[in-house]
């Protein structure tokens, strides 16, 4: 938000003035330190707990490859969003993307810590069994 912030509020002369570039500087490192220890990791650390024991080769090789096709298809599209929102567009759309996803994983993802592979796999397999058998997600991951 800080980021946008200044994309938003900065002159050209300001951000590009010795304290207006070393103050964009610290907030991008700050921001890559944060991602780096924080939302970044969870995809890595969630799907290898997700998947049962005998789909966790093929879940986790699965879900790299759509987290990466992600990475791409946001990568191709940002100089299109950046065309069409501007350089504070992009960076309040980021701050909306990743506070939603803050909102979900406070609410939605279970908390893992000092739990066996095992007693997380249980926990899955029975949220999952309980769910209307039409759902597509839950038969996926419990039969993959």
């Amino acid at each position: 938000m800080a980021l946008a912030l200044c994309a938003l509020l900065l002159s050209p002369e300001q951000v590009y003035s010795r304290a207006g570039t070393a103050m964009l500087l610290l907030l991008v490192g700050l921001f890559v330190i944060g991602a780096g220890v924080g939302m970044s990791t969870l995809p890595w650390v969630l799907v290898a707990e997700l998947f049962p024991q005998r789909s966790r080769a093929v879940g986790p090789a699965l879900s790299s490859v759509a987290y990466w096709a992600g990475d791409l298809v946001s990568a191709w599209l940002s100089i299109w969003v950046q065309d069409t929102l501007g350089a504070s567009g992009v960076l309040w759309l980021h701050f909306l993307f990743t506070t939603l996803a803050y909102i979900f994983v406070f609410f939605i993802v279970p908390e893992t810590k000092e739990k066996a592979l095992e007693e997380i796999e249980v926990y899955f397999t029975e949220k999952t069994s309980k769910k209307p058998k039409s759902r597509v997600p839950s038969v996926l991951i419990t039969r993959l």
